[in-house]
């Protein structure tokens, strides 16, 4: 992603515009695809694992709320925002895509937003998993990001099958905890 293929990047916050339960329903596969601007997962492969599980059959496909922090003080990049899932850092947002959210958003004083996500891979035969946001579906106040372009969008939609024995057993883990409080 090169930043001249960024049609803007607001330095207004835009309003939330997805609903609080999106992830709860199956809505979001129907979204278009989502893209591929967060960097150096293959760092932070025990933080992914812990989040989704060893690799199954049909991998992950689980919808999350990427949170992107300002990391000022990144000693290998002075522009870096830094990409949390449930409070575990999971990666950056490519550098590209950095620069264009520094120069827009430290003048707005904005530290941080979130957006909605997937996590996707963990399969016997692709075991890396991948973190892939929609940039367009904040799930609070952040800004409006347009592209001219396809660049970095995933293969979309999820094939079929993708990730559903993972959900399954996700789904088993969540009962059992519930059922032991």
């Amino acid at each position: 992603m090169h930043s001249r293929n960024m049609v803007s990047c607001s330095s207004e916050l835009a309003c939330v515009n997805v609903d609080a339960h999106w992830a709860e329903s199956d809505e979001w596969r129907e979204w278009g695809p989502p893209r591929n601007l967060v960097a150096g997962e293959s760092y932070h492969v025990e933080e992914l694992r812990s989040l989704c599980g060893v690799p199954t059959e049909n991998g992950y496909l689980q919808p999350v709320e990427a949170c992107f922090v300002r990391e000022a003080s990144n000693p290998y990049d002075p522009n870096a925002w830094r990409v949390e899932v449930a409070g575990i850092a999971v990666g950056h947002a490519r550098r590209e895509l950095a620069a264009v959210l520094s120069e827009a958003l430290d003048r707005t004083n904005c530290s941080s937003f979130n957006v909605c996500g997937v996590l996707r891979g963990g399969s016997f035969g692709a075991p890396n998993i991948g973190v892939h946001v929609w940039l367009d579906r904040r799930t609070s106040a952040g800004p409006e990001i347009l592209f001219d372009d396809n660049e970095r969008e995933v293969a979309w939609p999820p094939y079929d099958g993708e990730g559903s024995q993972a959900r399954d057993h996700a789904l088993h883990e969540r009962l059992l905890i519930w059922l032991n409080r």
